[in-house]
C-alpha cells in the first residue's frame, strides 16, 4: 500500500487538535523536577533553575510566536485579515478578540484566502 496524500499548507486552521504544547510541557517540568532531586547542592540548584527558566522564556516565546499564527489562521478561516492579530496586543481588547475567535463560527465556503480545510479524519 503506497501513501499517496501529501501534506499541504492552508492558511486555515485545520480542524483537529494539537497535544504538542501540553506534552512538552509537562515533559519539561518531569525533567527539571528529576533534576532538582538529584542536584547535590545549593551551587547546582541554582544552575539547574537558570537553565529552567531559560527553557521557560524560549517556550514562551516560541508559544506566542504559534499563538500569533494560529490567530491569523483563525482570522483567515472567518473572512478577516490577519492585521487583526494585532488588536490582542491591546488590553481589555483581547479578551474580546479571543471570545470572537473561538465562538464564532468560520466560513463554511471558500473565502479569499482558500478552500474550507479538509476534515483531519480523511
Amino acid at each position: 500500500m503506497e501513501f499517496t496524500q501529501r501534506a499541504h499548507w492552508s492558511p486555515k486552521v485545520p480542524r483537529n487538535g494539537s497535544r504538542t504544547e501540553a506534552f512538552i510541557r509537562g515533559l519539561v517540568s518531569l525533567l527539571f523536577r528529576f533534576f532538582l532531586e538529584l542536584a547535590p547542592c545549593e551551587e547546582t540548584v541554582a544552575i539547574i533553575t537558570g537553565i529552567f527558566v531559560t527553557l521557560l522564556f524560549v517556550m514562551l516565546l516560541l508559544g506566542t510566536v504559534f499563538s500569533f499564527i494560529f490567530m491569523i489562521k483563525r482570522l483567515d478561516d472567518l473572512g478577516a485579515s490577519g492585521w487583526f492579530s494585532v488588536l490582542s496586543l491591546v488590553f481589555i481588547v483581547n479578551m474580546f478578540m479571543l471570545l470572537f475567535l473561538l465562538l464564532w463560527r468560520g466560513n463554511k465556503g471558500s473565502n479569499k484566502f482558500g478552500p474550507p480545510p479538509r476534515p483531519w479524519n480523511e
